[in-house]
């Protein structure tokens, strides 16, 4: 009725009533807010935090509707507002830190939790059944900021050991266990899939069937030439696992070609975690110009991929009446135990790179494509956390004065000066730009793979499927020592053995001095 539930910088808690309406509490106030009033509630409390205890794409999302659809002048204005409540890091959710509260006490997958389950863990209060009545609404309102503010004493005790060597301004930044990144990602994430994404559907199915046919052809030359690989069953047909159109493989069978490939090229069988022969076709791809049976099935395998995510994408689609596109609404799924959201019906994050299935994806009428990558980000981090536990770092250095790692790691792997590779690649000629960018990608074949601790044999395997980059065992192991002893040494140290790391920091002492006292050789 035109009066504040709060002050500014006070908390309102929000939630969805069955009715439609949304239930607010603040202070001792309780109110229920119609849809034609939420610009009024939304203006009214601008400057105020909020609290729901779902997840809070389910009411941001319903109050961002119910703006956009009222005839109020100030429509605009509110859902300006609206947005700034979450940019600013004053829109707080128990069900997301309760989320992540659980993810980094047990480093299990979270599980959206309920209402109920929340309460009678933190609170010791058995929150009955909703029965969607006035006292029902009212009990929950009243209670979700004291919810909350026992999720920020139990996420505060499981950060207080790390805020030493944490960023200062972390918990600021970022929110109490990066809760703040997680609302803005679960918000966007649910409105990309509620507004969908443009598929080529015609061009689609046409892809499809190409690829279809050329299955057909590839599974007919290898039984022909090679049809002990696929198992069949008691009648001699052929054996498919699911909806599959590529035969099911004969491991054992399989793992003799491939030994006998190995024995005619003179090289070694790739191993697998477990000691095995590898049955991997990223393992064994670098072996394709050598045989026509490995590019053979290293092709069948990678078009049975290609085809497979094709195919879930069509059985996706709503094709459009007098069109030749048709539209997707992919699932998110905005937490996981990795930290990263991920998709299903159709998995369009997990859609090959492969030209055909990437440009099938096209903008909505009136919109365009925005990408959007970091810089090397994973370096940046690196030479953080160097800089951090060593008190120094080239790779750092580097960054900072706007040199990019990669042409400094090629100008040195080929004793270049930083000077003249930049120059040639960015203006030399059409044959120098391609020879240097080549360079530029054997370079960061290094960077990324020898940082994640990568060994020469899975850096070979790495270059070839990640860059298109090939090299030998010795050329690998030969750059990784170049790498980490004089390119950036901070990473030799870097990639040892944590547990003397870990102990060098419990003791309180550098990583220097604690393997000087221990007169430390590195095998």
């Amino acid at each position: 009725e035109g009066e504040c539930l709060a002050s500014a910088g006070e908390h309102v808690s929000l939630m969805v009533r069955s009715d439609g309406q949304i239930g607010a509490k603040g202070g001792p106030y309780r109110s229920r807010v119609a849809p034609d009033k939420v610009v009024r509630f939304v203006l009214l409390h601008r400057d105020c935090s909020f609290i729901v205890g779902s997840l809070p794409h389910e009411i941001w999302i319903l109050v961002h509707d119910y703006i956009l659809a009222s005839n109020e002048e100030e429509k605009q204005k509110a859902d300006e507002c609206w947005c700034e409540v979450v940019r600013s890091g004053r829109f707080h959710s128990c069900a997301i830190l309760y989320m992540l509260v659980e993810l980094a006490r047990s480093d299990t997958k979270p599980e959206t939790p309920s209402l109920t389950g929340m309460f009678l863990k933190y609170l010791g209060d058995q929150v009955q059944t909703p029965d969607h009545s006035d006292e029902w609404y009212g009990h929950v309102c009243d209670n979700l900021p004291q919810l909350y503010e026992a999720l920020q004493h139990e996420g505060t005790e499981l950060v207080s050991p790390y805020l030493k060597e944490a960023y200062p301004n972390a918990v600021k930044d970022f929110g109490l266990l990066t809760e703040y990144i997680q609302i803005c990602g679960d918000i966007a994430l649910q409105m990309t899939s509620r507004y969908g994404m443009h598929v080529k559907y015609q061009q689609a199915c046409a892809v499809e069937g190409r690829l279809q046919e050329q299955l057909r052809e590839m599974v007919a030359r290898m039984l022909r030439d090679y049809g002990d690989v696929f198992r069949v069953n008691a009648k001699g047909s052929l054996m498919y696992t699911g909806d599959s159109i590529k035969p099911t493989v004969n491991e054992a069978k399989l793992t003799e070609r491939l030994l006998e490939v190995c024995r005619e090229c003179g090289v070694s069988a790739p191993l697998d975690g477990a000691g095995n022969v590898s049955l991997a076709t990223m393992h064994w791809q670098r072996y394709a110009s050598q045989s026509d049976f490995i590019q053979l099935w290293v092709n069948l395998s990678a078009t049975a991929k290609t085809h497979k995510c094709l195919t879930n994408l069509i059985s996706c689609c709503s094709p459009k009446e007098d069109s030749s596109l048709a539209m997707v609404n992919p699932i998110y799924i905005s937490m996981v135990r990795n930290g990263r959201a991920i998709t299903k019906e159709p998995n369009v994050q997990g859609t090959p790179n492969v030209r055909e299935l990437r440009e099938l994806f096209v903008p909505s009428p009136g919109h365009v494509f925005l990408r959007l990558d970091y810089s090397f980000i994973e370096l940046c981090t690196l030479a953080a956390v160097c800089e951090h536990r060593y008190g120094s770092s080239v790779l750092g250095q580097v960054i900072r004065k706007g040199v990019d790692p990669h042409c400094f790691t090629a100008s040195i792997f080929h004793k270049v000066p930083l000077d003249e590779f930049q120059q040639k690649l960015e203006n030399g000629t059409k044959e120098e730009r391609d020879k240097f960018k080549m360079l530029r990608q054997h370079a960061k074949v290094f960077n990324f793979g020898i940082a994640g601790g990568e060994g020469a044999q899975t850096i070979v395997e790495f270059a070839k499927t990640s860059f298109n980059v090939t090299l030998t065992l010795e050329e690998a192991a030969h750059f990784k020592f170049i790498l980490t002893n004089y390119v950036y040494p901070e990473l030799s140290v870097y990639l040892e053995d944590n547990t003397v790391v870990n102990l060098a920091r419990n003791l309180g002492v550098s990583l220097f001095d604690f393997k000087q006292k221990l007169s430390w050789k590195p095998s």
